[in-house]
């Protein structure tokens, strides 16, 4: 017999793993065979969940008490997160304590600091608005927005694949006058009309009116590629079925989006005449294709609120001038286009300026000139007297001459 010393050290090391390997499979099916203990006991997990309940809530009031947006913005608590569909994410926030109220038909501002993305884009803090998309009234437990996924965007697509109940995200207090006029004329007959995600703040004004027990009639029109792009429709038939005189209609357009023109509009439309207060909601040339159809069917131009995606312009033509802006606090001097708004013009200058919805919805931007004059889109959120005295809203106000900023 030759000595194992004899054999190459290479295959004495793989004789003697399978002298162990008979060994090695006994102790595993020992191990297997023993009870598993449990790494935390009950109590454990109790101490280690409140423990971190405790880190969120102290991480909410520090981000609540740090200097955000020059007090613009507060740090809410996200309760809760739906995907219903591929396309569509609900999100449920915790209102903060002593802010004031929130109405229905209003919306709020998002604060999102969006990681550097593979497209090369670099980290920077995204603004949306979005509007609430269940009344926040009855004790005002909790704010629910409600967005649709826009591939191309950067902030939904971030929101659909990271939101989570827990997180934390900023806010804005509540801006918005749209639908009061219509809450405060509980007597007369009204219709929702709506297009697209434009549905959200109307289902927030739908069930304040059921909640409040409207009893004029009301109607619901909503158009929608199909059923199953549909946002918040189990929402709408539940507070329609509380009115006395309510009904919903929704209008499948399929791969066309809207109708084509007016009259084809007019047969969605349910009778109406100047009695009749309508609230619009919807992408801007929509919107603009509504109001036609609605002059058709007879309701007053005076009795029609809208909000849309995209401000109309004022119907001042710009010119292919160019003007001085100076802003007397920075000490900056720009020359801006006529068809280039105040804030696009500081922002690609480099110039940080305060804003929020970009389309003079919420007034966050204002800003009071010295001198010059600018076109405003209407409508906006400035008041007569405001105008008087020199405030603008540089994210819609383009300039039409020199122009002297004193912010």
């Amino acid at each position: 017999m030759i000595p194992s010393s004899w054999y190459p050290t290479s295959v004495r090391i793989r004789w003697e793993k399978l002298r162990r390997l008979p060994g090695a499979l006994r102790a595993l099916a020992r191990e297997q065979r023993a009870p598993v203990r449990r790494r935390h006991s009950d109590e454990d997990m109790a101490a280690i969940s409140a423990a971190d309940k405790e880190a969120r809530t102290r991480m909410i009031a520090q981000m609540q008490s740090a200097s955000l947006g020059s007090g613009r913005f507060t740090a809410l608590e996200v309760l809760d997160v739906e995907r219903p569909h591929p396309e569509v994410l609900h999100m449920t926030l915790r209102p903060p304590q002593g802010e004031g109220s929130a109405a229905p038909g209003q919306f709020v501002t998002l604060r999102v600091m969006i990681p550097a993305s593979e497209k090369g884009h670099p980290p920077e803090p995204i603004l949306r608005s979005y509007s609430f998309s269940a009344s926040p009234e009855g004790g005002q437990a909790s704010w629910r927005l409600s967005m649709r996924l826009q591939p191309e965007g950067r902030l939904t697509p971030h929101l659909f694949e990271h939101l989570q109940p827990g997180d934390v995200i900023e806010a804005s207090a509540p801006a918005g006058r749209f639908g009061r006029r219509v809450l405060e004329d509980d007597q007369a007959p009204v219709l929702l009309l709506g297009a697209g995600s434009g549905v959200t703040p109307l289902v927030s004004l739908l069930q304040a009116m059921a909640r409040r027990g409207r009893r004029a009639p009301l109607r619901w029109v909503a158009f929608e590629r199909s059923p199953e792009r549909a946002m918040l429709a189990d929402d709408v038939a539940a507070a329609v079925a509380q009115l006395d005189d309510g009904q919903a209609r929704w209008w499948w357009t399929g791969s066309a989006g809207r109708p084509i023109d007016a009259p084809t509009f007019l047969q969605a439309l349910p009778p109406v005449d100047a009695s009749w207060r309508v609230l619009l909601c919807g992408p801007a040339g929509w919107v603009a294709l509504a109001r036609e159809a609605l002059t058709l069917a007879g309701a007053a131009d005076e009795r029609i609120e809208e909000e849309s995606f995209a401000l109309r312009g004022s119907g001042r033509p710009a010119q292919d001038r160019v003007h001085s802006v100076q802003f007397r606090r920075s000490g900056r001097l720009l020359q801006v286009h006529e068809r280039e708004t105040l804030l696009g013009a500081a922002l690609r200058a480099g110039l940080a300026m305060p804003s929020s919805c970009q389309m003079g919805g919420c007034g966050t931007c204002r800003v009071r000139t010295a001198e010059g004059e600018v076109d405003h889109p209407e409508p906006n959120t400035l008041t007569a007297e405001e105008r008087d005295e020199g405030w603008v809203l540089p994210c819609i106000a383009c300039p039409r001459s020199a122009i002297i900023i004193d912010g």
